[in-house]
């Protein structure tokens, strides 16, 4: 009987603690808390990058919240978890579209605001993949560069190959000089298939060729000579179905033996050495989009080639055409690549295939410097080099002498080194010649190089003005090809 008396005693005594436990819980949960039936399910709306602090604080909250029911039901207070569980989610999700945004904008930004990374395995397990986190990710570089020839203004965009996963790579400072193709490793912030890192060099991964990047030593461009096996297709889409331009008007634009085909415009620059031949296949049509999704368009328009029945594989340089669409660009190429890739906007003209072809053998654009009193780096400034602002009408001018050395078309006994104060004697650039055709001169405080060059009113040269062939031409160049040329003077 004294036993029992003493275990009631112990049960009266636990039954009161858990009631001013559940009390003090009553007093402490903040009035926000909504028990079972009151919870409210968060609508995400349109939000801008200005409020991602206030949808992370909302998600915090959203969080204590979560915490303090699931308390509640434990004990076997009314509540509802799985309601508040939903009220996580969307602040989450809406949280995560501002972020995806910002990522795309403002890459510091996104940085800055993305600081649940150390907090992501806090979350419910249904809210993880929502949030951000810490990511090194060792895969393959695509490295593409979109044109606004109109605005003159340009933009590059990088993806990293990781198996199967594809990431869109962004970098908040100075990004890496590397080609496409180059093996990195990428340390960063990850959200869905967004990486942000800082800038810099990534780190060399030693790899068999043709992938090893060399640091510190600079990109090397390959496979610019002999013949480039080049594939057009021809794209439109199931809500704009026109053909500005034939695929017989766009084989004469790439392949014609004649006029002012990549076909002949590539073979005279590099003295016989590059020639582009291939196939052009189209139109295909593919579904629509409100935004410009070109690398979806890539996708499903090589679908609709194979399904056809090409060989896309057997094609190491691929070019997609489309009519108008909702890219703020003329053309897109990747720096380098096997396979490399162009995206021409702008299908009648002959200048944009000449520019993206370039860049898809490896180099950067040809840029002027302005001096009005004030000296000023002016991008695509360079109007006697398809590289730079050459593309319109139809007077399309010679590669300058750097790019011709960075894509193997004059070799090193065809460039003369100045070694010190002399006379040097240099011929024209765009024939086949016995002497040097051009002259290098270093210049120490930036270990760049003066290139000196003579320009002929000849071949496509031949509309040169009189004022460029009067004299030798200057640019400024470091020798990488994943960097601009500038000239300096053009005669």
């Amino acid at each position: 009987m004294d036993d029992f008396k003493e275990d009631l005693k112990n049960i009266d005594k636990k039954r009161l603690y858990q009631s001013l436990f559940v009390l003090f819980l009553l007093i402490t949960i903040p009035v926000g808390v909504r028990l079972a039936g009151q919870v409210q399910v968060f609508t995400p709306k349109a939000q801008t990058s200005d409020n991602i602090q206030a949808l992370t604080n909302q998600l915090l909250e959203a969080k204590k919240d979560y915490t303090e029911v699931d308390i509640l039901e434990r004990i076997g207070i009314g509540a509802d978890t799985k309601a508040n569980l939903t009220k996580m989610t969307g602040a989450a999700a809406a949280r995560k579209a501002a972020l995806l945004k910002e990522a795309e904008t403002d890459p510091k930004s996104f940085l800055d605001h993305a600081t649940l990374a150390d907090q992501r395995s806090d979350f419910p397990a249904p809210v993880q993949p929502l949030l951000e986190e810490k990511r090194q990710t060792l895969g393959e570089l695509t490295v593409l560069h979109a044109d606004d020839f109109e605005k003159k203004v340009s933009k590059f965009f990088y993806k990293l190959k990781e198996g199967e996963n594809l990431y869109n790579v962004s970098f908040t400072g100075e990004a890496p000089e590397v080609l496409s193709g180059s093996i990195v490793e990428v340390t960063g912030i990850s959200l869905d298939k967004e990486i942000v890192a800082g800038g810099g060099e990534p780190q060399p991964i030693p790899t068999p060729p043709p992938f090893r990047v060399h640091f510190p030593i600079q990109p090397i461009v390959e496979g610019t000579t002999g013949i480039q096996k080049t594939v057009v297709l021809l794209v439109n889409f199931d809500n704009d179905r026109s053909e500005p331009v034939s695929a017989e008007e766009i084989r004469q634009i790439m392949f014609g033996q004649t006029g002012n085909s990549a076909f002949t415009y590539y073979k005279e620059n590099s003295f016989s050495k590059t020639y582009f031949q291939g196939d052009v296949f189209g139109w295909f049509t593919i579904p629509g989009t409100a935004d410009c999704r070109y690398w979806d368009w890539t996708t499903q328009a090589e679908k609709a080639a194979s399904d056809s029945g090409i060989n896309i594989s057997s094609y190491p340089r691929r070019v997609y055409v489309f009519p108008t669409t909702n890219c703020p660009y003329g053309g897109m190429g990747t720096i380098g690549g096997n396979p490399s890739m162009s995206w021409i906007y702008l299908p009648e003209r002959e200048g944009v295939y000449l520019h993206e072809l370039g860049h898809n053998l490896g180099v950067h654009h040809a840029n002027n410097l302005f001096c009005n009193p004030q000296c000023y780096e002016s991008e695509y400034g360079d109007p006697y080099e398809v590289m730079g602002y050459n593309i319109y009408g139809g007077n399309f001018y010679h590669f300058n002498a750097p790019h011709k050395e960075a894509l193997h078309w004059l070799p090193p006994h065809k460039i003369q080194i100045a070694s010190g104060s002399a006379t040097y004697r240099i011929f024209n650039e765009e024939e086949v010649l016995t002497g040097p055709q051009a002259l290098k001169i270093f210049k120490p405080d930036t270990l760049e190089f003066y290139f000196v060059s003579f320009r002929k009113a000849t071949g496509f040269d031949k509309t040169l003005p009189q004022e460029v062939t009067n004299g030798a031409a200057i640019h400024l160049w470091n020798e990488n090809p994943f960097r601009q040329t500038v000239l300096i003077d053009a005669a």
